[in-house]
């Protein structure tokens, strides 16, 4: 009897235990995640700030610029949307990151020559480099506030034990310059 009862003690203890590591487990992925989101946002807002900071450079007229299309050469953003149009060649906006499908899913990108590794939007079939999908997708939305403003909202949404998990952020731009 007191050895059935030492195992079931010790059953209970390591169960418990179990169950503990289960969820920190669980919780390290979510975290590791939530850091990715996390930089997929910033990397969102900072390359509205690069295109509307290049138009000022280049000593471009209108400050918004391409700030919601493809930048060429180097493509630095592949799918914006906005409610107004802003240089007239907008694409037609989803509602939210759960409307744009495969539009907005992150790939991640591995430069064959050295192995070196980033998330990117979709920038297509680039010589010299292989890419993946990811679980992550990203939309930069864009709301013309006034001539000297826009709205920048960036979601990110992932998914995660069944469950869609979302990070988003919005900043406001202005043309400070003026």
């Amino acid at each position: 009897v007191e050895v059935m009862a030492a195992v079931t003690i010790l059953s209970i203890g390591l169960i418990g235990s179990l169950n503990l590591i289960n969820y920190n487990l669980r919780n390290i992925s979510f975290q590791k995640n939530k850091i990715v989101a996390a930089g997929l946002v910033e990397d969102g807002m900072e390359r509205v700030r690069n295109v509307r900071d290049t138009n000022w450079l280049k000593g471009e007229l209108d400050w918004k610029h391409n700030i919601e299309g493809d930048i060429p050469p180097n493509k630095t953003i592949t799918f914006f949307c906005a409610n107004t149009a802003i240089s007239g060649k907008v694409m037609p906006p989803p509602l939210n990151i759960d409307d744009c499908g495969s539009k907005c899913q992150i790939y991640v990108y591995t430069k064959i020559a050295d192995g070196s590794k980033c998330y990117s939007d979709n920038f297509g079939n680039q010589a010299g480099y292989g890419y993946v999908t990811t679980d992550f997708y990203r939309l930069v939305a864009l709301n013309e506030k006034s001539n000297d403003s826009v709205e920048v909202k960036v979601a990110v949404k992932w998914s995660e034990g069944g469950q869609d998990k979302y990070l988003t952020a919005t900043e406001i731009l202005y043309n400070w310059r003026q």
